[in-house]
């Protein structure tokens, strides 16, 4: 079940931020004043195309180019030379949006079992730059933020950060509430927050159940121990007690010889004292 939503949110979100790369939306009207009187910076000096791509007015056009040729190799799956692209464009104006966009998109295409959670995953630097760009996303371009938003929720979903991107995709749904991927994928972050509480509760719960059997085999053993322990001092006791009593007997064996002995010695001193004849002398008459 863990593994089918993984993939259910992380195909929906490929798929995504594979169509999300952006071309400067207004180049086929850049495009036609090149055309008509041959000045770039013109069209680019307007308010409107400032403020809205936050692009210094001299550095549009070769901005613009360099995004559009990180797209064109975006679609032909070349992602290495397409970030050098946008790179390109990044060093004429640090603050596009479009280009930090399609570089943090194009990196979430290079991540890989291999290098995730290493040092150069390419999630990290993507999620860098989705928060970096986002400020300034909300004030030129709100459809951008929304598209960051959604995809930080998508990588912290596949990360099962699942509070993280819960709040994403609410991040998202703020700007665009009738975008039903959104909809659906904030659902499913939420179903699995649940069941992510329910395991969690259970090995709580199973980690309790353990601790208790843990304190009953301690106490069952140190009740065993006790039983051996006063044993042993029983045993010991007896033990102690045994020489005394084998030196009581001893001594009333001392005793009753001594005894004897004086007996002998009285019945002898008794036969030496009577008459030889064994009979007594007769009494004279007065």
């Amino acid at each position: 079940m863990n593994k089918k939503f993984a993939i259910i949110i992380f195909a929906a979100g490929v798929a995504l931020m594979g169509h999300a790369q952006l071309s400067m939306p207004d180049a086929d009207a850049t495009a036609a004043t090149e055309q008509n009187d041959g000045s770039t910076q013109q069209q680019a000096a307007t308010p409107a195309v400032q403020a809205k791509h936050n692009t210094p007015s001299q550095s549009y056009k070769e901005e613009r180019n360099d995004i559009r040729r990180g797209n064109d190799l975006f679609n032909k799956e070349k992602y290495h030379e397409a970030l050098e692209e946008y790179d390109k464009a990044l060093a004429v104006n640090s603050g596009s949006i479009r280009a930090k966009y399609n570089k943090a998109v194009t990196l979430l295409q290079l991540q890989s079992e291999d290098n995730k959670g290493t040092e150069n995953d390419p999630r990290i630097q993507a999620q860098r730059l989705f928060a970096e760009l986002i400020p300034d996303a909300k004030n030129y371009d709100l459809g951008i933020a929304e598209k960051s938003f959604y995809n930080l929720g998508n990588v912290a979903f596949n990360d099962e950060q699942y509070d993280q991107a819960i709040e994403m995709y609410k991040s998202a749904l703020r700007i665009n509430p009738d975008n039903l991927q959104t909809r659906e994928n904030l659902r499913l972050a939420q179903l699995k927050k649940e069941e992510q509480e329910q395991n969690q509760d259970q090995q709580n719960q199973d980690q309790n159940q353990d601790q208790q059997q843990n304190q009953d085999q301690q106490q069952q053993q140190d009740q065993q121990d006790q039983q051996n322990q006063d044993q042993n001092q029983d045993q010991q006791q007896q033990q102690q007690q045994q020489p005394q009593q084998q030196m009581t007997q001893s001594a009333q064996q001392i005793l009753q010889s001594m005894q004897n002995k004086e007996n002998q010695t009285r019945k002898k001193v008794k036969e030496q004292e009577a008459p030889a004849t064994g009979r007594p002398n007769p009494e004279k008459p007065w």
